[in-house]
């Protein structure tokens, strides 16, 4: 049982770590009795305390209320968050003017959840997905001041890769499940593959770069690639322009459609090509996880 659960927990939200999903896993099969012991732990998210998480001075627009439910809070500050990105990846500069409002909604979301536990496991999938999000827009804050675009080529490439990653962020929903109604997200897809494999070429053709840089550029490359893997999988039938049939589901509506008609054989030939497409598309989907979990074991060091 509790196997089956771990590996629902992690396929359904590619975007949460294997070690979350552990934790997650083992909580809702019943094994861990509180979920305050897990609250107990340290957060990977080093946010300062303040003084008074439940006074509102200045500008609260955005602040939920103390007394919600958990998953209403978690969803509130998920868009809060998803507020801060757009086409060029993380606000920097908006980010930081209103930090103090995201560490108010996380001490109140940490308030709330000690009061309602034990938490359901769609909040806890929620908190483990915002971690990583927020993980990974302050770690851009932070170095987006040291890669700075304009100083060379190679800083300017290890800045896109970065800000690329938060990009990604906002084609995911709450649950760190890749969300295909949000506008533009077949486009942004393919064009994020464009822009990754020109940003690579481009980075092995610069004569010298310190191994520091690569390290961090194949770092955030790896992340960046297996993540469009991921939502990639994820598109479907007609949202690729001028793919209509090269589809899974379409591969699949094309030999339905023969099958019933005279073409039978070349039906057959449909339903089989979309068999394969659709395991092939669950393979790059699990292979893109695995990968995920690799690197963040690995820190991303992978040298060509």
């Amino acid at each position: 049982m509790k196997g089956n659960l771990l590996f629902l927990v992690w396929s359904v939200s590619p975007m949460i770590s294997f070690s979350s999903a552990i934790k997650i896993g083992s909580i809702c099969s019943g094994e861990v009795g509180s979920v305050e012991t897990s609250l107990a732990k340290p957060s990977p998210i080093s946010l300062p305390s303040i003084e008074s998480p439940h006074s509102c001075e200045g500008d609260c627009k955005g602040v939920p209320d103390k007394h919600s439910p958990v998953e209403t809070q978690l969803g509130i500050l998920f868009w809060y968050l998803k507020g801060f990105i757009d086409q060029s990846g993380l606000l920097v500069s908006k980010f930081e003017a209103q930090e103090h409002i995201v560490k108010r909604q996380i001490l109140q979301i940490q308030d709330t959840a000690r009061i309602h536990k034990p938490l359901k496991c769609g909040a806890l999938v929620q908190m483990a997905h915002i971690e990583n999000m927020l993980d990974t827009m302050m770690e851009a804050v932070e170095l987006t001041k040291v890669y700075v675009p304009e100083t060379n080529n190679m800083t300017y490439l290890i800045y896109h890769v970065i800000q690329l990653n938060v990009q990604l962020l906002g084609l995911f929903n709450s649950t760190g499940m890749p969300d295909p109604s949000v506008p533009g997200y077949v486009k942004t897809v393919y064009r994020s593959h464009l822009q990754l494999d020109t940003w690579q070429l481009a980075f092995r053709q610069l004569s010298q770069h310190p191994r520091r840089s690569k390290l961090v550029f194949r770092r955030y490359f790896t992340r960046a690639k297996d993540t469009l893997t991921v939502l990639r999988a994820h598109i479907g039938y007609s949202s690729v322009p001028g793919a209509k049939d090269n589809t899974v589901i379409g591969f699949f509506a094309t030999g339905r459609a023969h099958t019933q008609g005279k073409n039978a054989i070349f039906g057959f030939f449909y339903v089989i090509l979309g068999t394969t497409r659709w395991l092939f598309s669950w393979h790059s989907t699990f292979l893109g996880i695995w990968r995920q979990e690799y690197v963040r074991q690995h820190d991303g060091v992978k040298i060509d």
